[in-house]
């Protein structure tokens, strides 16, 4: 089975069909493998009206409840995409991402003070109060960062194969343009090659001096080597939280050799393999 599964299907359809077929499909979920597969589907000229009602509605859904299914609705660009499976290697950056802050406890780089104050984890909740054009839009992100007392997060991380990712590069606008919060947007991009081999980059987004995205940041992960490394101050960390007597300048750098390690480790059990 190829391992991204999306499913792009019309439009023309009442906000009730919509929410039917979403549901129908978190009924069937148990047939597909989910260690080689991702199941996401997409609608596209999903009016916000519409899109509101049809998240509201899943989200008081038990059945989509119990699939741990993920609402993601861009007013802007009319798409309303549900994730409901993910397979072994998108969860590979979220493992990364875990170890780097347990790495960051385990040092002393985060004090015992600024743990209790921190929330991190996946899959993120959703999210919605955006600004802008972006009013109504409602976002689960794959991994997210933020002190427990703030609404949204201040490093997140989306994570799709390529057939996917330009629509991750849509919602980083929706990120960075509709919530001030928020600082870097992590996009992590795999790609299938022929004989089963993945390639994958890593992507960095933060805001250039007049508030719009920018690129700070970009890694290959497979091929790759090197001493790779992604800089994250403990101001984007913390903002406005961050406590008395700490720097905001401190600089923690995430090694991409540990996530290429335990990307690999995941493509080996969906029986792929890394690009070199």
């Amino acid at each position: 089975m190829a391992p991204h599964v999306q499913r792009s299907l019309p439009t023309k359809k009442s906000r009730e069909t919509i929410f039917k077929e979403i549901i129908n499909q978190c009924k069937l979920d148990s047939g597909f493998d989910t260690q080689s597969s991702d199941l996401e589907l997409v609608y596209c000229n999903v009016n916000p009206t519409d899109g509101q009602v049809i998240a509201e509605s899943l989200k008081a859904d038990s059945i989509f409840e119990r699939s741990r299914g993920r609402i993601n609705y861009n007013p802007v660009t009319e798409v309303l995409r549900v994730k409901i499976m993910t397979s072994e290697i998108h969860e590979a950056p979220v493992r990364w991402l875990n170890t780097e802050f347990g790495h960051m406890m385990r040092t002393g780089w985060l004090t015992a003070g600024e743990i209790e104050l921190m929330d991190f984890g996946s899959p993120g909740p959703e999210f919605h109060g955006f600004q802008g054009r972006y009013i109504g839009a409602k976002k689960t992100a794959d991994w997210i960062c933020r002190a427990d007392t703030d609404r949204f997060p201040r490093i997140l991380v989306e994570v799709g194969w390529t057939e996917i990712f330009p629509r991750l590069r849509q919602d980083k606008d929706l990120w960075i343009r509709g919530a001030a919060d928020v600082q870097l947007v992590i996009l992590v991009n795999w790609n299938k090659l022929r004989h089963g081999r993945v390639n994958g980059t890593v992507e960095v987004w933060g805001r250039d001096n007049a508030g719009d995205p920018m690129l700070i940041h970009e890694e290959q992960i497979f091929p790759g080597g090197g001493n790779q490394v992604i800089p994250l101050t403990r101001g984007q960390i913390f903002g406005n939280s961050l406590l008395p007597n700490r720097n905001a300048n401190d600089v923690w750098n995430l090694e991409v050799s540990r996530l290429r390690v335990k990307a690999g480790e995941k493509l080996a059990a969906m029986s792929l393999t890394p690009a070199t």
